[in-house]
């Protein structure tokens, strides 16, 4: 699933942005699933509100 999220990331330039930033965040906090998963939740806000016309 994590891949799969990646794959689709890897799809348009502000991805591109957002996956630094989660690689960073998400690597420095050293594997704790519970951030990832914040993580992931605001990410998603985030895309579904920068999307919207």
């Amino acid at each position: 699933m994590i891949l799969s999220f990646y794959l689709l990331l890897n799809r348009t330039n502000f991805a591109k942005r957002i996956q630094l930033f989660i690689l960073n965040s998400y690597w420095d906090k050293q594997f704790k699933p519970i951030s990832y998963i914040k993580l992931v939740k605001g990410f998603i806000i985030f895309a579904i509100l920068s999307n919207s016309p």
